[in-house]
C-alpha cells in the first residue's frame, strides 16, 4: 500500500473518494487502489466510503459501506463516526477540491477532525497558485493526516513553497497505471 508491512491480522482500510459507477477519474483511481491493496495481502480488507455528487443516485458495489452526499455537511462527521465505530485501522482519502462539499471542498476537514483512525490523503491536484481557502484546507489536512501523498516532484516542491507543508509529511509515489 503506502508502507511495506507484514500483516499478522486483518487490517480494514477505508478508502474515501468518488467511486464507480460515478464517472470520474478519481472514482476509477479509488476503485483500482482499493482493489490492488486488497490483492496485495490477504490481511488487507478494503471498504469504500463513496462521495456522491448532487443529484447522483448510484447503485454501488458491495464494497461501498457508506455514502457521503457531497453537499451535505453533516454527512462528513457522520462518516467519520461510522469509521470510528468500525474496526478500520487506516483511512485513505483521495483528495480533489471539487469532489468534497463546502467552499473548495472544506467539508473534508469535518471528516478529518472527527476521525480517530490515522489518515493518509492522496492529493490528485496541487495548484501552483492556490486561493487562500485552498491553501488553508491543504495546510489543515497536513496537520490532521499522518501523510500527504503526491504523484510528482513538482507537487512536493509546491506543497513546501506555496503551502508551507513540512516535507516530513509528504510522500512521493509516482502515478502509475493498473495492470
Amino acid at each position: 500500500l503506502y508502507v511495506a508491512v507484514r500483516l499478522h491480522a486483518d487490517v480494514p482500510i477505508a478508502f474515501v473518494g468518488t467511486y464507480p459507477p460515478r464517472r470520474c477519474g478519481i472514482a476509477t483511481f479509488t476503485r483500482d487502489l482499493s482493489a490492488a491493496s486488497g490483492a496485495a495481502s490477504e490481511g488487507v480488507l478494503p471498504m469504500i466510503i463513496a462521495v456522491s455528487d448532487p443529484g447522483g443516485q448510484y447503485e454501488y458495489a458491495h464494497e461501498v459501506k457508506y455514502e457521503v452526499r457531497q453537499g451535505i455537511k453533516g454527512d462528513y462527521a457522520r462518516a467519520a463516526e461510522f469509521v470510528n465505530y468500525s474496526d478500520v485501522r487506516l483511512v485513505s482519502i483521495q483528495h480533489e477540491h471539487g469532489i468534497f462539499g463546502g467552499d473548495d471542498g472544506a467539508y473534508i476537514l469535518d471528516f478529518l477532525t472527527a476521525l480517530r483512525a490515522p489518515a493518509i490523503a492522496t492529493l490528485h491536484t496541487v495548484l501552483k497558485r492556490p486561493s487562500v481557502s485552498q491553501r488553508a484546507i491543504i495546510q489543515n489536512m497536513s496537520r490532521e493526516c499522518a501523510r500527504l501523498v503526491v504523484m510528482s516532484k513538482v507537487a512536493v516542491e509546491l506543497l513546501k513553497t506555496s503551502y508551507g507543508v513540512n516535507e516530513k509529511k509528504l510522500e512521493l509515489i509516482p502515478h502509475g497505471i493498473p495492470e
